[in-house]
């Protein structure tokens, strides 16, 4: 098994190959001018790509590139979010295009033509919604506690005052007459309840939006009819039919590539795939709609189409086989109703002789 390798992630070109036993590395470092301290990335990319033909020449004048069965490249710096360098590019589209070239494994599923991830856009949200809701938590935990509020009592002893509370259920109060305010009373705490509300569902409104998902609250759902259900799954349909876009081409190369190494020849056009959705459905109204295309459409097309059916070729060779034991059956009846009547037809004109003879 012999595969490629390329790197252009430093100030080294490298293309090397290797057979699981041994190999051949061909690299060069990029030329820095005297007196510069390194290159801009623009300058690396593009001496990159200048000294990649020159080096895979080098190497197929040693290797017989016809017998790769694989290629590695290197993409980026680390395997993390947002880890991203221009000169990488020179060496990963180098592979692709030999490996497309070769017909030989370079796959790359990617979540978007981006290359991110799906939390990115929708994490930030999901802080808020958190902290609005955290926030709202802590402040109905702080509610419970009864806040006193003291007036005019600045010697007396607080464990004191809260023992008499507990033991004795009174307080003592001295208070002078006219304007005296002394007294206890409690300071009561107003939460913002629907500002925060009208926060948390914004929040989460946006979350399911930028994520493009379903929100699974009950109200989105109840009776809805197929129309109004395929308007509920419209993004969450659009984001799918991205990722299928994505997904379709490296599935296709990945079978090809399990099919040539198997030794099994097979042609552009014989590989279909077929993509599933799951999603809620009014099973009533399709069933309805199934129902009423009799005659309009083919059966096999309305079977593959009824919520009900799992497996359309089973359920069509379950509808046939019912076809022909009432076929069966229909043909039986007739024949016994022809004896019967044939049966009955003879009797019938024995009877007639022998009146003919009696008389």
């Amino acid at each position: 098994m012999l595969t490629l390798g390329f790197d252009t992630s430093n100030y080294t070109t490298s293309v090397a190959a290797f057979d699981g036993v041994g190999g051949k590395n061909c690299s060069r470092l990029l030329d820095v001018k005297p007196g510069e301290l390194g290159l801009r990335q623009s300058d690396a990319l593009f001496a990159h790509i200048k000294r990649l033909p020159e080096l895979v020449d080098a190497l197929c004048a040693s290797v017989n590139i016809g017998n790769v069965t694989a290629i590695g490249v290197s993409t980026r710096p680390r395997a993390v979010e947002g880890s991203y360098m221009p000169c990488f590019l020179a060496g990963s589209s180098t592979a692709e295009v030999m490996s497309r070239s070769l017909n030989v494994p370079f796959f790359a599923f990617s979540n978007n033509n981006i290359g991110t991830n799906d939390l990115k856009n929708i994490k930030p949200l999901i802080d808020t919604y958190c902290k609005v809701f955290s926030g709202f938590v802590n402040d109905l935990e702080d509610i419970q506690e009864i806040i006193f509020v003291l007036t005019n009592y600045g010697g007396a002893d607080l464990n004191e005052f809260l023992r008499d509370m507990k033991n004795y259920k009174t307080i003592k109060i001295d208070n002078d007459s006219g304007d005296d305010k002394s007294g206890v009373s409690t300071l009561t705490i107003e939460i913002p309840v629907e500002a925060r509300e009208k926060m948390m569902e914004v929040s989460r409104k946006c979350i399911f939006e930028q994520g493009m998902g379903i929100d699974p609250d009950p109200q989105n759902f109840g009776n809805s009819s197929g129309v109004a259900l395929n308007f509920l799954y419209s993004l969450l349909e659009l984001k799918a039919g991205l990722m299928e876009t994505e997904f379709r081409p490296s599935f296709g190369r990945f079978i090809r590539c399990i099919c040539r190494l198997l030794g099994v020849s097979v042609k552009e056009d014989t590989i279909t795939q077929t993509w599933t959705r799951t999603s809620v459905r009014n099973e009533q109204e399709l069933a309805q709609i199934a129902s009423q295309s009799k005659g309009v459409i083919s059966d096999e097309t309305i079977v593959r189409n009824h919520p009900w059916v799992e497996n359309p070729e089973k359920e069509l060779e379950q509808l046939q086989e019912q076809e022909e034991e009432q076929m069966q059956k229909a043909e039986g009846d007739q024949a016994f109703s022809k004896k019967n009547v044939g049966g009955n037809d003879g009797k019938q004109q024995g009877i007639l002789a022998e009146k003919d003879a009696g008389s």
